[in-house]
């Protein structure tokens, strides 16, 4: 199974933080993305998709704002 971190950047800036490990599910709602681990747990945020890496694993997002 592979499993994602996803990432977001600040507007501007080259540094990511981590927003949240082991995602097994996306789904876009309502102008969110909503992130979903494999316990289950849901994440939601609004921001700009700038990359999906499927070979590192990563979902990189641009702060929205």
């Amino acid at each position: 199974m592979c499993l994602s971190t996803v990432y977001v950047y600040k507007v501007n800036n080259t540094e990511k933080t981590k927003l949240c490990e082991y995602i097994s599910k996306v789904e876009e709602r309502g102008g969110e993305y909503v992130f979903t681990d494999i316990m289950g747990e849901e994440t939601a945020v609004r921001a700009k998709l700038r990359a999906i890496d499927l070979v590192k694993n990563e979902i990189l997002l641009e702060d929205a704002q």
